[in-house]
């Protein structure tokens, strides 16, 4: 007669059943950190922007939120925090009111949406808001790819820009953080796998990555957030934007950098870099015209002009810009915002620092014409 065999139980079956898809998971989680790990200095940056300077405009938009309101404030980018002085505006227009330059360094187009809309236009209640725009801020180009040189592998597709804009809002996200963001942030310091799980869901950013990795390729350092002082490059740190930023949030050379004379190989390719993509980011800078308006705010669309004389002095196609440039007015017009077209500025090459930014002499010169071309109230 042959023993019974005991049945195995249920529980001890479903039980070693858990254990076995744990420990599958752990090693996954696992080999994925090493990865992120070995990955990451060959990805690009975590966010984007100057987190310094971020703080330090909100900190004073907190400041003000508690007077009157600002009559103006200013929306855009790096070309505007750097190209639009308040004070000279208001000297050369007493009648504008106070005025608050709120652009900030590095915002792509629905990072400034964010930015005005979360941060900046509920708590200074202005009347009127100028959207400042330059011609290359429309262009569906990546800006790190091509500023620090990898143009032979920018990705000028939607995705790469979504990427960048997710990357810049988790840096603005900080500002005013929330519970999930405060642990998102801790487990960001502690694991590589949830610092980088932006770019490591983007295919391109991972297969570049990957490609650096295994030819041993140097890391992608990004942008390097450095400023000039003293003839010295200094990190863009608090203490740098502390001495840059004027209390009306002109964000003002510490010292004096002028457009170079002559065009080097390796600007001349970034440059035909730039302007060789004729793709317009048409719906994102609608998205920001609507983000800015309502409320019954009056927008003001301003055309920063880029260096035009340089470029055509250095025989520089800008055809591309020129597209910009109509696509801009027309959107502007479309979207009910006034238009303040200075595109067509020429300004000498002394007043830039590159073929879009103007240095503080060229700023000057741009926030008096600026503060002259808006219309009366």
């Amino acid at each position: 007669m042959t023993a019974a065999v005991p049945a195995r139980s249920a529980t001890g079956t479903a039980g070693r059943r858990s254990i076995r898809v744990l420990v599958v998971v752990v090693t996954i989680v696992l080999l994925g950190e090493l990865a992120a790990r070995a990955l990451g200095p060959h990805l690009p940056p975590t966010s984007l922007g100057d987190a310094a300077e971020m703080q330090l405009k909100f900190d004073r938009i907190r400041d003000l939120a508690h007077g009157p309101p600002t009559n103006m404030v200013i929306i855009g980018n790096s070309i505007a925090d750097r190209g639009i002085d308040p004070a000279v505006m208001t000297a050369t227009r007493p009648d504008l009111g106070t005025v608050y330059n709120a652009a900030l360094v590095g915002a792509p187009l629905r990072g400034e949406a964010r930015w005005a809309r979360r941060f900046v236009l509920g708590r200074l209640r202005p009347d009127v808001v100028v959207l400042a725009v330059s011609p290359v801020d429309v262009l569906a180009i990546d800006p790190i790819a091509t500023l620090t040189g990898h143009t032979g592998d920018a990705d000028s597709g939607p995705a790469q820009i979504a990427a960048i804009e997710s990357k810049f809002t988790e840096t603005l996200d900080r500002l005013d953080p929330g519970t999930f963001r405060r642990i998102d942030d801790r487990l960001g310091d502690v694991s590589a796998l949830v610092e980088h799980r932006s770019s490591l869901r983007h295919p391109v950013d991972l297969a570049r990555a990957a490609s650096d990795l295994l030819h041993g390729r140097p890391a992608r350092t990004g942008l390097a957030q450095v400023g000039a002082v003293d003839g010295r490059l200094v990190p863009r740190d608090q203490a740098y934007w502390r001495a840059s930023l004027t209390p009306e949030g002109y964000a003002r050379e510490l010292d004096l950098n002028v457009i170079p004379a002559v065009l080097d190989d390796r600007p001349r390719r970034v440059i035909a870099s730039v302007l060789a993509t004729t793709d317009l980011q048409t719906a994102t800078l609608n998205e920001l015209l609507q983000a800015v308006g309502g409320r019954g705010r009056r927008v003001v669309l301003a055309i920063i002009p880029p260096a035009s004389k340089w470029l055509d002095d250095h025989h520089v196609d800008r055809t591309t810009l020129t597209l910009a440039e109509a696509t801009i007015a027309r959107q502007g017009r479309d979207a009910g915002a006034t238009v303040v077209d200075l595109a067509t500025l020429r300004y000498p090459a002394a007043d830039y620092t590159d073929p879009f930014h103007l240095n503080r002499v060229g700023a000057a010169r741009f926030s008096a014409d600026l503060a002259r071309a808006l219309p009366r109230r």
